[in-house]
Parts: C-alpha cells; structure tokens; sequence
C-alpha cells in the first residue's frame, strides 16, 4: 500500500498507524529502505480486488468476522487461530506460549478450513477475540513467502534476488506474507521451513496469520497493497523451492510437514518424526535459537496435517534438543559395566546463554503421570525415583504412568529387574492401554547382565518414559556397591540419565528404603547420592489400603525433591521430618477382573479447594447468564437463580459470588425504582478473563466450562 501521504482510498487501510512497509526489493525498486516501494496497481482482469471485497470494513478495531467471511468469499478457507488479549495468548499456556496468537484453537486446525458462512459465523460468534488462519496451498490458490525480519529474512530475499510485486502483508512482528498463485504445472509443493535464513515457505498443509489478527507485539497484521492481484510466481523462486527440498526415502532425508508421515503406518510415526525433528534440528543449528522456532513449527504442522496428537509432538521436539549432535558418538560400556572418562561427551565447553537472556528459555515443566486435575508430576528428559517399601505400590504407579503415555500414543522403555513380562503386560491391558499400543510403544527388557552394546541400540529411539524397575538388582548386576557414593553417581550418570539425555524419556528409577523408618529420611537402600543425582523429582509411597485382585486399595505419594521447582506447588501437608510433602493419593479399585480403575487425585485440601473453585465457576456462570437473560435483574431474583442453577443455598455465599462477579468486572450495578439493586452485564465484558483468572492459579478447569465461557473449542 502506498504511503499515507499519496493513499487515495484511506477508508481501505487497515494497517496500525505506523506500520509502514518493509522495503523488499521489488521490480522497479532499487533500494531496500523502510519506506514502501511497491506501487499501487489495479487488477487488469476486471475481478474484485481485496480493496474492493474489504471495502465496507471501516470499523475499529477491527472485526476478524467481517474478514474472515470476506476471505472465505474470494474461496480462501478460513480457521480460527487462538488470539492475543492483553499481551497474552487467549490458549491455557497464556504468557507462557510460545506460538502466541498463532496456533489453531479448533482440534484440527487448517485440516478443518472452510468457506462455508455459517461454520465461519459460529466460529468468530464463539470466539470474536481469535486470530483468522488462513490456509495456504491448492485448495485456497496461493502459497506464502514468510519473511521474518529478526531472523534476518529481508537480507535472504534481498540476496535471493529480485520478486516481482504480489498481494502482501505486513505481518504484526515486522516480517511480511508475499503471496503468489499455486503453481499450476500438477506438480504438489510442500511447506518448507527455513528455505532460506529467515524465509519460509507456506503452502499445501500449512497456513498463514491473516489481517486484521493482533500479534503479541501488540500491532496488527495488515494488507500492505490490498488493490493488487495474487500473481504468478517467477519460475526461478519455484525451482529454488522445490530444490531444496528432497522426496526420497524418509529414514535417510527431510521432507516438509504435509508429507513427513505420508504412508508411514500407525507404529512408526513416533519415530519417524522424532528423527526427523532431530535432522531439522541439525539442519538449523547454527540459527540464533539453535532452530527451535524452526523445528517446533514444522513439527507441530506435521502433527496437525496428519492427526498425530500435538502433545506428544511437543515431546519429540524436546526430545530431538536433548540427542547428541551427528556427529558425536555414543559411548560404550567395557567390559567391567562402565565406559572410559575419555569416551564421555566433553562439558568443559562454556554454554551460550543466550537463550536465558532473552527470556527465550523454557523452563522444565511435568508433563507425564497426570492428577485428575491435569497437574502432573514426571519431566521430560530428566531422573526422577520413586522410593517406597515393598509392595508400596511404586512399580504399580510407575506402570499406570507408563500406561497413561502408551494410551497418548507415546513410547516407553521398561528395563524389568523386579518381575517378568507377562505380569507387567497383562497389567497395562487391564490399565486399559490395548494391545496394538503395547506392540507399537512398549519395549521391554528383562536384562541379566551389565549393560553392553545392546544398551546403544536402544537410545538410538525415542521415549516419553523409561523405567528402571529395580535399581538394587541394577547396581549388582554392573558390580556396583549400593552403599558406595562413587560407584553409584557414575551408573546413574551412564544408564539412567545417559537415558533421559539421549532419548527425551522421563526417567524413573524404582527403588527401595531402609527398613528402619526413624533413620529413613527422604533416602532410597543405600548411598544418598541417589537422591543428588536425581534432576528431576524423587517421591515417597506409603500403602493406605493394600493392593490386591478383588479389593480397594490406596497409594499415598509425597515429594523429597523436586529439583525443576514445578511439582512441589501442588502439594501440601509438609512433614518437617522427613521433609516431604504429600502430592497425590492413588485409588485402586480392582473388583472387577476385566479391569483396574485408578483415580491419581490430589490432597484432600487442595481437592476441596478445587471443587469449592469449580462451584465459583458454576456459579459465575449462573450469574451472567441470569444478568444476560434479564437485565435490572434485582439481588433477591438473582440469588434464587444461582440457588436453581448451582444448589448453592447459603445467603452468605450466595451474596459473595455476586460480589466476586462484579469485582471481577463481569457486572455493574445501578440504582432502580425504591432504591432497588439491579444488575447488568458490565460493557464489553465476559467471562473469559475470569475464568483465564483461574487458570493462573493452577486450577484446571472442565472442558465444559471453558466451552461455556468461550474459551473451548467445541
């Protein structure tokens, strides 16, 4: 769009005051300056430009809807990506997001693009604040040029060579989309992140953010010259594409995310895309952030074209960050169970920090072995223990962990010195895990001897957990001591963390305690290295109701440490003696022979707070509504209504939800007839604030609520 001084049509523009274009060189520019150089020409075909179908939208801010009905009218499918409210992804990640206002907020994203109105209506009618996806490829007619300025891309496309001018957006974080039309020689073209520094490539499978969406920056997405036409790409910009990417066989070279998993059947795609992020990661190393923009984007597309499940995605992207480098060899155990200093990798190698600094860095989070209310308790790629008495429940917890990650479609290593495959097995099904999920991502061990070569085969795959089901019977077989500190921190360095490094898994040791409880502490049998060693977490388990086929049981769990800092919050009842603090209670129930059924809940204060917050939730739910449905609604007919809605009856409580929706900016108050109380809803408000309110407090809310408070998809 020209600048602002010559613009003839200034009704058109939506771009953010100041937001001017980014000087790509285009034919007929010889500069690359900030100011905008591409000029302003008509379509020559006599079709409406996007000035023309845009034209009545002068509103501010503005309105996602009327763009997204408006692009679905030209035949470009729309979806709705999560927005941006105050500074924050609108997704349950909020400040912590690190695709803010980019991501899909429905469950299959650009596979479910549409032109269809009403679908596009119901969507931005439920979620007014989301971002416009808008998907790329055949079925919309273009693909995408992604220039994004910190990473150095207007430097990429200025040496690439000149681009002739196209319809483009100016992008909320300073890069620009130039769009050109699908090439039509039959011949499909992919996605391809990182076709040059800085430049990306969507097409087939992927999409693009569309104007007027709101970045995290705070500015939005805008046409920069809407009165142009999409053209025709330059044959040279499509063989550069296309030649950098290579088709051949999937175990030896990258391809781009709509065709990664292509043909790849159901137990294999695990490691087929963990070895692919790791060669994406390779392939990006020398980026600023060492390619984890990169890696995680395509990966997460891959996963979002072909259904494979985003979290177990995000799991291999962490994953292909924690494997060696190709070009670093993975040591050897000689034959007394240990590997020579020499062959470890070198760590006298300073660390670049910049990643911290720039607040880029991702601190560890739990993501495995879930509560019921979605806090969970294991992290990825780190040692964890759990410490119990015999028949405490510990391998028991351990194995409904492993088959929480096999039912999520994930993989586990279990190296067994306590049992035998039949018992573990047979317990996974009854967990409910079926049998193709134990064939495609359960590997079992039953190890008899120190580990050999046979140990680096395994971490040439990735896990999401691992299991070390017997660390005692571990240590005799490598000749190690349990009692000797030396001995014992060198084996956990080389098996158990040698694992969680090289693999991504989650790694749990399972071992025994002192039978003397006075003298116990927070110490697994043995050297107390074992607690120092563990980068992760270590948890205690003491039996409430024993275990047993037919019967009822429980497993109460604390945490002795918790290095990551992220499980230890959710706990409570701190025990100064042993300096535990209970996390989770399991229920078993095992009455039923065809199956087990397992509740891992959290403490008892923590569970009351949870549901006392849910009934706020219900009830502020009633609130809006009842205020919604009749305004000037009065206090007496209001309280009856949240009594109707939630069975709250108490005159109190009553009275401190409707304070709390007002101190929430749900509601006002007004003055009526008979100095009345009547009550409307507060302007311009919802419920989404509030209830991300309670996200920020760790509070996991149902799926139901969040739908009715629009923050859900359906």
């Amino acid at each position: 769009m020209p600048d602002s001084t010559n613009e003839k049509t200034p009704s058109r523009r939506v771009q953010a005051e100041g937001d001017s274009g980014l000087g790509l060189q285009f034919q007929g520019s010889n500069n690359m300056s900030n100011s905008n150089c591409i000029s302003e020409t008509s379509s020559e075909t006599g079709s409406p430009t996007l000035a023309e179908g845009l034209a009545s939208s002068t509103v501010d801010p503005p309105q996602a809807l009327h763009y997204a009905l408006q692009y679905a009218a030209k035949g470009w499918p729309v979806f709705p990506v999560y927005g941006i409210v105050q500074g924050r992804c609108t997704c349950k990640d909020g400040i912590k997001c690190d695709n803010a206002g980019k991501h899909p907020r429905t469950s299959n994203g650009v596979n479910g693009a549409t032109t269809d109105p009403q679908t596009v209506r119901a969507w931005w009618t439920q979620w007014p604040d989301a971002n416009i996806g808008l998907a790329c490829g055949q079925v919309s007619g273009f693909f995408a040029v992604d220039v994004d300025a910190k990473s150095g891309g207007f430097e990429s496309i200025g040496a690439f060579g000149q681009l002739p001018e196209t319809l483009s957006v100016i992008t909320g974080g300073g890069g620009k989309h130039l769009l050109f039309k699908y090439p039509a020689d039959g011949v499909r073209l992919g996605n391809k992140v990182g076709w040059l520094r800085g430049v990306d490539v969507r097409s087939d499978g992927g999409y693009v953010v569309a104007a007027p969406s709101l970045h995290s920056s705070g500015a939005r997405y805008s046409w920069q010259n809407e009165e142009v036409e999409i053209i025709e790409p330059p044959l040279g910009l499509i063989e550069s594409i296309r030649g950098s990417s290579t088709r051949k066989d999937y175990s030896t070279d990258l391809k781009d995310s709509l065709s990664i998993l292509e043909g790849i059947p159901e137990g294999e795609r695990d490691d087929v895309l963990f070895r692919w992020a790791c060669r994406l990661r390779r392939q990006h190393s020398t980026d600023a952030d060492k390619g984890r923009r990169v890696v995680t984007l395509l990966v997460l597309e891959a996963a979002n074209n072909s259904g494979f499940p985003e979290n177990q995605a995000r799991i291999k992207v962490e994953q292909a960050f924690k494997m060696d480098h190709p070009d670093e060899t993975l040591p050897i155990y000689d034959p007394d169970g240990f590997v020579s200093d020499e062959d470890l990798d070198p760590s006298w190698v300073p660390e670049n920090l910049d990643d911290v600094l720039s607040g880029q860095y991702l601190t560890p989070q739990p993501a495995i072995l879930r509560r019921s209310d979605s806090v969970a308790m294991l992290y990825p790629g780190l040692i964890h223990a759990f410490y119990g008495e015999p028949e405490s429940g510990k391998s028991f917890v351990a194995q409904w962990a492993a088959a929480e990650v096999l039912r999520d479609g994930g993989s586990v290593l279990y190296l067994d010195y306590e049992s035998d495959r039949g018992t573990v097995v047979e317990r996974l099904l009854l967990m409910g895990v079926d049998k193709e999920a134990v064939r495609r991502g359960f590997v079992y061990l039953r190890p008899d001897a120190a580990p050999n070569r046979g140990l680096k085969t395994l971490l040439n795959h990735a896990y999401a957990l691992a299991v070390v089901d017997g660390v005692t019977e571990a240590l005799s077989q490598s000749n190690v001591k349990s009692i000797d500190n030396d001995e014992v921190t060198k084996w956990i360095r080389q098996v158990p963390r040698r694992i969680g490094e090289e693999t991504g898994a989650a790694v749990v040791m399972v071992d025994h305690v002192t039978k003397s409880r006075e003298g116990r502490g927070r110490y697994a049998l043995g050297a107390q290295a074992k607690l120092a060693a563990i980068t992760g977490a270590a948890f205690t388990f003491e039996t409430g109701e024993p275990l047993a086929p037919g019967k009822k049981g429980s497993i109460l769990i604390r945490v002795a440490k918790d290095r990551p800092g992220g499980v230890r919050p959710h706990g409570d009842n701190w025990r100064a003696g042993d300096k535990t603090q209970e996390i989770a209670t399991v229920f078993v129930d095992s009455t039923q022979a065809s199956k087990i059924t397992i509740s891992v809940d959290p403490p008892a204060r923590i569970a009351a707070q949870f549901r006392e917050d849910l009934q706020d939730i219900q009830a502020c739910l009633a609130v809006y509504r009842l205020v919604k449905e009749t305004p000037g609604i009065i206090v007496g007919a209001l309280k009856k209504g949240i009594t109707s809605a939630t069975g709250i009856g108490e005159s109190q409580r009553l009275g401190d939800v409707i304070a709390m929706a007002k101190l929430k900016g749900l509601i006002r108050t007004e003055t009526g007839a008979r100095n009345s109380v009547q009550h409307y809803l507060s302007d311009g408000q919802d419920l989404t604030d509030w209830v991300r309110s309670i996200h920020a407090r760790d509070v996991v809310i149902p799926e139901d609520l969040e739908r009715l408070a629009g923050i859900k998809p359906e």
